[in-house]
């Protein structure tokens, strides 16, 4: 499998962001998976993708995520974890998604939009929203 590209990362984690919001995932549940990912010792990238899939499935268990949140997520981790690239190249994309993820939930959560009522959320649909949510009409 090869490399993610920006685009792809960045839709995933838009995806993934509305999913949370959509599901009520508190903001501590992002960024215990930012924490997870930064404090691990473990020498083997692929024992902390393991260790971050495992958290969401035991957060997902104690209904802290929902089925649709958890999956948007673990999906982003298991292709990572399968992709043929250098540890430090899947490293970054974990970190890229992750970071992008806390940053759409927060947008997400300040726009108090109806995301029950959409699907297919990208990027550029998050930064179509959000521009007519901040920018004042005339």
């Amino acid at each position: 499998m090869i490399k993610m590209d920006y685009q792809e990362i960045y839709n995933k984690a838009a995806y993934a962001a509305i999913n949370c919001n959509k599901d009520g995932v508190k903001a501590n549940q992002i960024n215990q998976l930012l924490s997870i990912f930064n404090s691990s010792t473990s020498k083997k990238l692929e024992h902390t993708i393991m260790l971050l899939i495992t958290f969401v499935m035991r957060q997902t268990s104690r209904n802290l995520f929902r089925k649709s949140s958890s999956s948007a997520i673990i999906s982003v981790l298991e292709i990572v974890l399968g992709e043929n690239i250098r540890e430090e190249d899947k490293k970054s994309e974990i970190r890229d998604f992750l970071g992008l993820l806390k940053w759409f939930f927060e947008v997400a959560d300040k726009m108090r939009i109806n995301w029950n009522a959409r699907e297919n959320e990208s990027f550029d649909s998050i930064v179509k929203d959000f521009k007519k949510w901040a920018i004042p009409r005339r």
